[in-house]
C-alpha cells in the first residue's frame, strides 16, 4: 500500500484526440485493486505477499492451529468487547458503499483536469504505472489508498527532497522507505539518507535502515558512517567481530564529525561496539582519534584511555566537548592544575577552572574556593560568572548558585547595617539574600540605582516584592509622593496603579515596552486582568503583537475567542513579519496556547460548512512540491508565509473538524498531529477517541476498496501496514484496549506490540488500557520476540523496552546486556525510566539492575545518572549503600529528570492534573484509592526514593557556607566555641590537603620524621578512643580492652543513646584539628599552602585539643592497632595488625558515625582512601590514611530551604516533621514551598507544620500570601481567618482564587453593598463558584456577562440547580456573541460547528436547560468539557447517539446520581460503550445494571402492553415503576 506519489517512474502523457467524458469503471477498478494487493509485496520485515495472510482466515489458522475456537466465533467475541466497552460497531455494508462512493465521488470533481490531461477513462490510467503528471492531479484522498508501484528508476534525491518538505508525515516516510526497500540499490538508499537531513525522522530512518533495509547486518560496504551511525542501538550492539572487521569500522569509527549530532545513548551503544572489537592499549596510543565515543565509557575506563594525556589536554576535552556533569567532574579530579602551565600561571588554570565552573561538584568548587590565591582570581570574574550565571541562559544548579554567591558575600557587618555600597559590591548575587535578610538591611540602602544592580532574573517574586517595598519607604524618606521604580520592579506594581486607580508615578508610564510585557511573567492573575484592560484599545496593533508574541504569548489566554477570530488576520499577519529566527521560535510556544484559540483559528481558516471535507493541504500547510510536482517547489519557508499557518494550530484539532478529514488523508494528520505535541503534552481524550473512529474508516475503506471483507474490530487493525502503524503511533493504538492482542495478521501484531512499546510509560495512565492489558501484552510480545530472535537477548530486550517491567518473569540476559539495555535504550527517553509497575515485578526490575550494575556499594554517579527514576525499585537497604560521593555528583542531574513529582493531565477519575505518582498509584489499584494494595506501596517506594533525592540534596548544600553575619537560623548549625570562632575553617578540606602535602613530601622525609607521623596516627587514634570511651561512661585508667572491646562498648553506648553527641563532636574535630596542627609543623606547612590566612594558621597552631582526654593517657591499658616503630621495626611496614581488628580511625569513625554528624557542621571528614608507601633504600615504611568512604546510610539529613530546593520537584514527598525540624527561619522557605505540587492530603499536613513555626499573627499579610501560592485552598479550607479577602489585597486573593472555590462570601461581605466589578470577577477565578444563586443575581450586573469570557468558563465551578437556572438567564447577553443562538427557531442554542465556543463556555453548558441539551447534534458532544457534563444532573436527557459520543475522560468522572433512577437499556450500552476504557465507571454500570434489574422486566412489560394496543401511548416511567413493585416483590 502507498502513495502514488512515490512512483518517479516518468510516462508519457496519453494522446487523445477527443474530449470525451472521462469513465471510471469502478467493478473492475475494484477487481484490480484486490488483485494488486493479493500479489503484492507488504511493508512488514519479511516482505511476504498478502496472499499468505489475506483472506485473514489464512492468517488465524496460522496463529492458531491448535484453537477449538472457530473463526467465526472468534470475530464475534472480539466484536462484542468492541461494540460494548468502546463503541466501536461493525461496519455494515451500507456504510462501506457509502465510503466507497464518497471515494469515487473525487473523481467526478476532476472533469477538468482529465481534460487537459486528455484522460477518457480513469481505469486506463489507474490500473497500471501512473504517468507522473497525472499523478499530481489526484487529490491526497485518492493517492493514498493506491497500492504503491515500483518503478525500475528511481531518484534518491527527489525523494529526499520531498521527505524533508513533509519531515512530520512518517508514513509518507515509510512509504518512501518500503519503495526503496524493493526498487533501488544499496547506493541509492545511501543517497537517500545522505540527502534526508531532517533530525525529527532519525528515529523512523534507525528503524528503516535496520528493521526493512537490513543495513544492520553490515554485509555492505557502500553504507557510509553517517549512515551507519543512525541505527538503532540493538543493531550496533549486535556487530560481531567479522562484521566489524569487514566494513572496517575500526577506520569508521574515527569520523568524529559523524557522532557531532547522535544521541547520548547511541554514543554508548557505539562505545561499547568500539571496547568490545578493540584492544585498549591501541585505543589509549590513538586516544585522539577516538577520543568522542571513549569519552562514552564507564567513568574509571574513561580516564583509564586518557593514560597518556597530561593535564593541559584532559582540560583540553572538558571545554572542547559537552559532556554531561558527572563526567567532567570525574576528569577534573585527574587533573593536576599545577601540571597544567609550566610557568605556573594562575590565570589560565581560573579561566580553564571559570569555564567549567556550572558542571564541577560542589565538593570541587569548595576546594578550589578555599584556597585565597586561586579565589583572588575567580574574584576577577565574578562579572563574566554574573553575566553566564545569573543573566545568561547557563544552567547552573541551585546548590552552585548558592555556594558561590556566599562566597562574595560582601561584608562581615551585621545586616542591620549594611548600606547600598554593600548591595553594590553584591551585585547579582544578591539572589542569595533571603527574605528575612532583605527585612534586616535598612530602607535606606535601596537606593534606585542599587535596585537596579541588584535584582536578576535569579530573584524570586517574593524577593522582589520586599525590594519593592524597601524602594518606596526609601523613596518616601525623601518626602517623595510619586514614585519611578526601575523596570525590574515591574512585576510587583499593584493592580491598582496598573489601572490608575492609585495615583502612583511620577510622570505617564508608556506600558508597551519590552520590560513591562517581560515583568507581565511574574503577575499575579488580578495584575494579568487589570493590564490587560489597559492595553486593550492597542492590544491588536502590530507593535503590541509583538511584544506579547516575543515576551509573554499567555497574555491572549485571556481573550474572548470571539475577538480572536475577528483578529486573526492581525495574529497571522505580525507572526508573518517577525522574520525567520523569532517566528521558529514563537511557533513552537503556540502548540501551548488555549486549545480553544487555536481550534478557533481552524474553524476560521480551514472550516466551510459548505464542503464535505475541510482542506487537509491547507491544515498541514502541505508544501507546493509535494502537492503539485517538483516543478511547483518554492522555498519552504516563504510558501508557508503565503499561507493562513494552519499547522501552527493542529493541536487546537476536535471531533468536528477530525470527522471532516477524508479517511484516505486521517493517517497523515495523525502524525503531523502528534509530532505537534510536545514530549510532555497527551492526545486529549476526545482527540485520541475521534482519530481511533476515523481510522477505522480509513480500514473499512481499504477492505472495501481490495474487496478484504473485514468486518470485525480485529480484521480491521489487521489491515494495517507498518506505514499507517508508525503514522498512527502507540498513543492512538491503545484505545483499543485489549483487543489489540487479538489482532488476526501476525505481522501487524507484531509491529502494534513494537509501537506502543516504544510510547512512555505514562501514556497508559491516559488510555484505554489496564495494568493487565498491558502485562498481557508484555508476556505476549515477549514470546514472539524470543520466537523470532532467540539467540538475540539484547534484541528481545531493547524491543520490548518499555514492555519489560511489565515482564512477570526474569528476562534472559547478561549482565553486560542487562546494563546496555538501561544505559542505551531506557537512556534514549527520560520518560522511559520512570516506571509505573506493581511491586513483584518491581523485585524483577531490580535484580536485573543488580545483574547490570553490580552492588549498589560499587556504583559511580554516572551509574546514579543511567538509572535515574529506576531507582524506585531498589529497597532502602540498596540505596543506603550507595556511597555519598556518587550521590552527591548525581544528584542535581537525578531530580532535574525525575517525572514522578510532574502533573499529568485527563488522569481518569481526576478534575485536576495528578502526579505522576499518585496516578500511576490509581492506575495499579485499577481505579480504586490507594490507601491500600499496589497503589499504596507504589507510593511507598516514591517516598522512599524522594527522601533519598532529600538526603542527597543535604551533601549538597552542607557545603553551602554559613555566614555569621547573615540574620542567624532558627536552627543554624551549631559548633563548639572554638569553631564559632573561625567559622572559614572547613576542617575537612584543609585536612585533604595537609594529607596531599604528606603524599608528595614522602620521598623526602627524613626516617625520624616518618616515625614521629606513625607515633602521631597513633597518638590521635588513643585520643580519640580514650576520650570517647569516657564519654561513654567508662573510665580508661581502671578497664583493660581490647581494641574491638573498646570499638563495641562505644558502639552499644551510641545505639543506647548514652554518648552526648556535642561532645562526640568536640572529640571528633579535635581529632582533625590535632591531625592538621601536628602535620603541618612535621611537614613545615605554611599558610599559604594550606589556603588560609596567617591569621588563622596562627589561630589553628595555638588551639587546645583533647584537653580533657590527656591527663587519662598515661594509665591507657589497651593498644590501637597503627604503634609507633621501635628500633628494631624501622626495617619493616607498620601494618594493622590482625584481620578483623577492626582499630582504624575509618572503623572507629564509622562505629561513631562521626562523619554522620561533622556533616551537620560542615566539617565533614573525608570520604577518600589513600595509602602512600615509600621505599628508602631498606627503609620501606607505610604510614596509612584511611578513612571509609561514607554510605548514605551515614547522612542524617538536616532539611533547609537550600535542601527542599535543590530536591526539585522530590520535594512533594517532605514530611511535617521536616518542617518542624528545618534548619533555616520557615518564613524564608514559604515561597518555595508555595511552589511545589504536594498532594492534597499532604498539603494539609504540612500546613500544619507551617502554621505552628510561621509567626501569621492575626492575618497573614499581603506578600506572604503570593509567596504561600499553592497552600491558599488548604488555608482558606483550615484557617480561613488568617487570610485578607479584601477587594484592597486582590492582587494576593486572586492567587486563592486560581484553585479555591472558597471565602467569596468574606470578599463579598468586605464589600458591602456593592456589586462586583468586571475586573474583580475575573481575578477571583475559582472563588466565585462559592456564590450563592443570590449572589449571582444581586452581585453581578447582568450586562457584565458578556465581558467576563473567557474567565468566567475556565473556573469549573459545581452548582445546584437554582444557581444554573439564575446563570443560564445571563448567559443570553453571551450566545450572540459566539454565534451560538438561532434567531429564526426561538432562540435555541445552536452547538454544531462552535467547538471553540463550546470550549470557551466551559462548564456553563452544564447549566443549559435541559431543552437545549437534548437538541445538541450527537457530533457536537465529544467537545462537551467534562466540566459541563459534572453540571448536568441527569444524563438521561440525552439520547443514546449523543451518550455515547460523550468522551472517556468525562464519563471518568460521572457520577452514580447522574444516571437518575431508572436508564433504558440502550441508554446504558450508549454510557458503557462511551466509558469503557474506566474500570471504575463499569463497575458504577454493572452496579446499577444490578439495581435497575426489576425495573428493566417492568419497561419490558410496559412496552409489551404499547405495542398491543395500538392505540394506546407508552405508559410512564413511574407506571412503570408501579408494575415493577406490583408484579416483581
Amino acid at each position: 500500500m502507498g502513495w502514488n506519489l512515490l512512483n518517479l517512474l516518468m510516462i508519457a502523457s496519453l494522446a487523445l484526440t477527443e474530449e470525451t467524458e472521462p469513465q471510471l469503471d469502478s467493478d473492475n477498478f475494484l477487481d484490480y485493486l484486490s488483485q494488486q494487493f493479493l500479489d503484492d509485496r507488504s511493508d512488514f520485515s519479511g516482505l511476504e505477499v498478502n496472499k499468505i495472510f489475506f483472506p485473514l482466515a489464512k492468517a488465524y489458522n496460522l496463529t492458531h492451529p491448535d484453537s477449538e475456537e472457530s473463526y467465526d466465533e472468534f470475530k464475534n467475541n472480539t466484536a462484542k468487547f468492541a461494540k460494548r466497552c468502546r463503541g466501536f460497531k461493525p461496519f455494515a455494508r451500507e456504510e462501506s458503499k457509502r465510503l466507497l462512493e464518497d471515494f469515487f465521488e473525487e473523481f467526478a470533481l476532476l472533469k477538468q483536469e482529465a481534460y487537459a490531461k486528455q484522460i477518457d477513462s480513469w481505469n486506463n490510467v489507474l490500473e497500471g504505472n501512473i504517468p507522473y503528471d497525472v499523478l499530481y492531479v489526484l487529490p491526497f484522498s485518492i493517492r493514498s489508498m493506491l497500492p504503491l508501484q515500483y518503478p525500475t528508476e528511481v531518484d534518491p534525491a527527489e525523494m529526499a527532497l520531498m521527505v524533508q518538505e513533509d519531515p512530520d508525515n512518517f508514513s509518507f516516510l515509510h512509504k518512501i522507505g518500503q519503495l526503496l526497500r524493493v526498487a533501488a540499490s544499496d547506493l541509492e538508499r545511501e543517497k537517500f539518507v545522505q540527502d534526508t537531513r531532517v533530525n525529527v525522522i532519525d528515529p523512523e530512518m534507525a528503524f528503516i535502515l535496520a528493521y526493512r533495509w537490513g543495513v544492520g547486518r553490515l554485509q555492505k560496504t557502500v553504507y557510509t558512517m553517517n549512515t551507519l551511525a543512525k541505527l538503532p542501538v540493538d543493531s550496533v550492539l549486535s556487530v560481531n567481530a567479522a562484521q566489524f572487521e569487514k566494513v572496517d569500522l575500526t577506520e569508521r569509527l574515527k569520523e568524529s564529525a559523524v557522532f557531532e549530532d547522535v544521541p547520548e545513548s547511541k554514543m554508548t551503544a557505539w562505545y561499547l561496539v568500539t571496547a568490545k572489537h578493540m584492544n585498549e592499549a591501541y585505543l589509549k596510543e590513538n586516544y585522539d582519534k577516538h577520543k568522542h565515543l571513549l569519552l562514552m565509557a564507564p567513568l574509571d575506563k574513561m580516564i583509564a584511555y586518557m593514560e597518556y594525556k597530561d593535564s593541559q589536554r584532559k582540560a583540553d576535552l572538558v571545554t572542547a566537548f559537552d559532556l554531561p556533569a558527572v563526567r567532567v567532574q570525574e576528569i577534573f579530579k585527574n587533573i593536576d592544575l599545577k601540571e597544567m602551565s609550566a610557568d605556573d600561571d594562575d590565570v589560565k588554570i581560573s579561566n580553564f577552572f571559570f569555564n567549567i565552573l556550572h558542571k564541577l561538584d560542589i565538593e570541587q568548587i569548595d576546594g578550589y574556593y578555599g584556597n585565597d590565591v586561586e579565589f583572588s582570581n575567580l574574584y576577577s570574574k565574578r562579572h563574566e560568572l554574573e553575566k553566564l550565571w545569573i543573566e545568561g541562559s547557563q544552567n547552573v544548579p541551585w546548590p552552585l548558585l548558592k555556594y558561590v554567591a556566599m562566597k562574595h558575600w560582601p561584608s562581615s557587618a551585621p545586616l542591620s547595617t549594611w548600606t547600598s555600597k554593600q548591595l553594590l559590591i553584591f551585585e547579582k548575587f544578591a539572589f542569595a539574600l533571603t527574605l528575612q535578610d532583605l527585612n534586616s538591611i535598612p530602607v535606606q540602602a535601596f537606593m534606585e540605582s542599587t535596585v537596579k544592580n541588584m535584582i536578576s532574573n535569579k530573584m524570586t517574586t517574593g524577593q522582589l516584592y520586599v525590594i519593592f517595598e524597601k524602594f518606596i519607604e526609601a523613596e518616601k524618606l525623601k518626602e517623595l509622593t510619586k514614585f519611578d521604580p526601575p523596570a525590574s520592579l515591574y512585576p510587583c506594581l499593584p493592580s491598582s496603579v496598573l489601572s490608575g486607580e492609585t495615583e502612583f508615578f511620577q510622570d505617564a508610564k508608556d506600558f508597551y515596552t519590552q520590560e513591562m510585557f517581560m515583568a507581565t511573567k511574574r503577575f499575579t492573575p488580578a495584575q494579568i486582568v487589570v493590564f490587560m484592560d489597559v492595553i486593550k484599545s492597542k492590544l491588536w496593533e502590530e507593535s503590541t503583537l509583538e511584544l506579547i508574541l516575543t515576551e509573554n504569548l499567555s497574555l491572549l489566554d485571556s481573550v474572548p475567542t470571539w475577538e480572536f477570530k475577528r483578529n486573526l488576520d492581525a495574529f497571522i499577519s505580525t507572526l508573518k513579519k517577525l522574520g525567520k529566527t523569532k517566528f521558529q521560535a514563537v511557533s513552537t510556544k503556540i502548540k501551548r496556547m488555549p486549545r480553544r484559540l487555536l481550534n478557533a483559528w481552524l474553524e476560521v481558516t480551514i472550516l466551510n460548512p459548505g464542503e464535505k471535507y475541510i482542506n487537509v493541504t491547507a491544515l498541514l500547510d502541505r508544501p507546493a512540491g509535494v502537492v503539485s510536482g517538483p516543478d511547483a517547489r518554492v522555498d519552504l519557508y516563504e510558501q508557508k508565509m503565503e499561507g493562513s499557518l494552519a499547522s501552527l494550530a493542529l493541536p487546537g484539532l476536535t471531533c468536528n473538524l477530525i470527522e471532516k478529514i477524508s479517511p484516505g488523508e486521517i493517517i497523515e494528520v495523525i502524525s503531523n498531529y502528534r509530532n505537534s505535541l510536545d514530549e510532555d503534552m497527551i492526545i486529549p481524550s476526545d482527540v485520541r477517541r475521534c482519530f481511533a473512529m476515523m481510522v477505522r474508516k480509513f480500514l473499512a475503506l481499504k477492505s472495501a476498496l481490495y474487496k478484504l471483507e473485514a468486518t470485525s474490530e480485529v480484521e480491521l487493525l489487521s489491515l494495517l501496514s507498518t506505514a499507517d502503524i508508525r503514522g498512527i503511533g502507540g498513543e492512538v493504538l491503545l484505545t483499543w484496549g485489549q483487543l489489540i492482542e487479538d489482532i488476526v495478521h501476525p505481522e501487524v501484531l507484531y509491529e502494534v506490540y513494537q509501537m506502543i512499546a516504544s510510547d512512555v510509560p505514562h501514556v497508559y495512565l491516559h488510555n484505554g488500557v489496564s495494568l493487565t492489558n498491558i502485562k498481557n501484552f508484555a508476556a505476549d510480545f515477549h514470546q514472539i520476540l524470543v520466537d523470532k530472535h532467540p539467540d538475540a537477548d539484547f534484541v528481545v530486550m531493547k524491543k520490548l523496552r518499555d514492555l519489560l517491567p511489565f515482564l512477570g518473569e526474569e528476562v534472559s540476559a547478561s549482565a553486560d546486556d542487562a546494563k546496555a539495555f538501561v544505559i542505551t535504550v531506557l537512556n534514549a527517553n527520560p520518560w522511559a525510566r520512570s516506571v509505573c509497575i506493581p511491586a513483584a515485578n518491581r523485585e524483577l526490575l531490580r535484580k536485573l539492575i543488580l545483574k547490570g550494575f553490580g552492588n549498589p556499594e560499587s556504583w559511580t554517579s554516572l551509574d546514579l545518572v543511567y538509572l535515574g527514576d529506576l531507582l524506585i525499585v531498589m529497597t532502602q537497604e540498596d540505596l543506603n549503600k550507595v556511597s555519598v560521593d556518587s550521590v552527591r555528583r548525581a544528584l542535581t542531574e537525578l531530580v532535574a529528570g525525575s517525572k514522578y513529582g510532574v502533573l499529568l493531565p485527563e488522569i481518569r477519575g481526576h478534575e485536576e492534573p495528578q502526579l505522576y505518582f499518585e496516578a500511576c498509584a490509581a492506575w495499579l489499584n485499577d481505579g480504586r484509592t490507594f490507601e491500600d494494595g499496589e497503589g499504596k506501596l507504589f507510593i511507598d517506594a516514591y517516598e522512599r526514593l524522594a527522601h533519598w533525592h532529600m538526603k542527597g540534596a543535604y551533601t549538597i548544600t552542607s557545603y553551602i557556607p554559613v555566614v555569621e553575619t547573615a540574620v542567624p537560623r532558627l536552627a543554624k548549625r551549631e559548633t563548639n566555641e572554638d569553631l564559632q570562632e573561625t567559622p572559614e575553617i572547613n576542617f575537612k578540606v584543609l585536612h585533604d590537603k595537609v594529607v596531599g602535602h604528606l603524599n608528595e613530601k614522602m620521598k623526602l622525609l627524613t626516617r625520624e620524621e616518618k616515625i614521629k607521623i606513625a607515633n602521631l596516627y597513633q597518638e590521635t587514634k588513643e585520643l580519640l578512643g580514650n576520650g570517647t570511651m569516657k564519654l561513654a561512661g567508662h573510665d580508661p585508667t581502671k578497664i583493660s580492652l581490647t581494641d574491638k572491646e573498646v570499638l563495641d562498648n562505644i558502639k552499644s553506648a551510641k545505639e543506647g543513646g548514652d554518648l552526648n553527641v556535642d561532645e562526640v563532636v568536640s572529640l571528633a574535630l579535635d581529632a582533625q584539628i590535632h591531625l592538621i596542627r601536628e602535620l603541618s609543623q612535621i611537614l613545615k606547612l605554611t599558610a599559604e599552602d594550606l589556603g588560609i590566612s596567617t591569621g588563622v594558621y596562627e589561630e589553628l597552631k595555638k588551639r587546645d585539643t583533647f584537653v580533657e582526654t590527656e591527663r587519662f593517657m598515661a594509665t591507657a591499658v589497651y593498644s590501637f592497632t597503627t604503634r609507633a616503630p621501635g628500633a628494631e621495626e624501622v626495617t619493616g611496614e607498620i601494618t594493622n595488625q590482625s584481620e578483623g581488628s577492626g582499630s582504624s580511625i575509618a572503623e572507629l569513625d564509622e562505629a561513631m558515625q562521626f562523619d554522620e554528624v561533622l556533616k551537620s557542621f560542615n566539617t565533614e571528614a573525608p570520604t577518600t582512601e589513600a595509602a602512600t608507601t615509600v621505599g628508602q633504600s631498606a627503609v620501606d615504611v607505610t604510614v596509612t590514611v584511611e578513612t571509609a568512604v561514607v554510605r548514605m546510610a551515614d547522612v542524617a539529613v538536616k532539611y533547609s530551604c537550600d535542601v527542599i530546593r535543590t530536591a526539585g520537584k522530590s520535594a512533594c514527598m517532605i514530611l511535617p516533621g521536616d518542617l518542624n525540624n528545618l534548619e533555616d527561619d520557615i518564613s524564608n522557605c514559604i515561597e518555595v514551598l508555595g511552589d511545589i505540587d504536594f498532594s492534597d492530603h499532604r498539603r494539609a499536613e504540612l500546613w500544619d507544620a507551617l502554621k505552628d513555626n510561621l509567626n501569621t499573627g492575626d492575618k497573614i499579610e499581603s506578600g506572604s500570601m503570593i509567596n504561600l501560592n499553592k497552600f491558599l485552598p488548604e488555608i482558606a479550607r483550615s484557617d480561613p481567618d488568617l487570610l485578607d479577602v479584601t477587594p484592597q489585597n486582590l492582587d494576593a486573593v486572586s492567587i486563592l482564587g486560581k484553585s479555591s472555590t472558597l471565602l467569596i462570601d468574606k470578599f463579598i461581605k468586605n464589600l458591602g453593598t456593592r456589586a462586583l466589578s468586571i475586573n474583580q470577577l475575573k481575578s477571583l477565578g475559582r472563588m466565585l463558584c462559592g456564590m450563592t444563586e443570590s449572589d449571582w443575581k444581586n452581585r453581578i450586573h447582568k450586562s457584565a456577562y458578556p465581558f467576563l469570557f473567557p474567565h468566567l468558563g475556565e473556573i469549573n465551578c459545581h452548582v445546584d440547580s437554582e444557581v444554573s437556572k439564575v446563570l443560564f438567564e445571563n448567559l443570553e447577553n453571551v450566545l450572540p456573541k459566539y454565534d451560538m443562538v438561532d434567531d429564526d427557531v426561538d432562540h435555541w442554542t445552536v452547538f454544531d460547528q462552535r467547538s471553540s465556543s463550546v470550549m470557551e463556555l466551559g462548564w456553563l453548558i452544564g447549566v443549559f436547560p435541559s431543552i437545549h441539551l437534548e437538541r445538541a447534534p450527537a457530533s457536537s458532544i465529544s467537545t462537551f468539557p467534562y466540566s459541563a457534563f459534572i453540571n448536568i444532573p441527569d444524563l438521561g436527557i440525552f439520547s443514546p447517539e449523543q451518550l455515547e459520543n460523550i468522551d472517556p475522560f468525562p464519563m471518568s468522572l460521572v457520577r452514580e446520581e447522574q444516571l437518575g433512577e431508572y436508564l433504558d437499556p440502550q441508554k446504558r450500552d450508549a454510557l458503557h460503550a462511551a466509558g469503557g476504557e474506566d474500570p471504575r465507571f463499569l463497575r458504577l454500570m454493572d452496579s446499577f445494571a444490578e439495581r435497575v434489574e426489576d425495573l428493566d422486566v417492568a419497561e419490558e412489560l410496559v412496552e409489551s402492553s404499547t405495542k398491543k394496543d395500538s392505540g394506546g401511548t407508552k405508559l410512564s416511567f413511574t407506571f412503570a415503576t408501579i408494575l415493577s413493585v406490583l408484579f416483581l416483590h
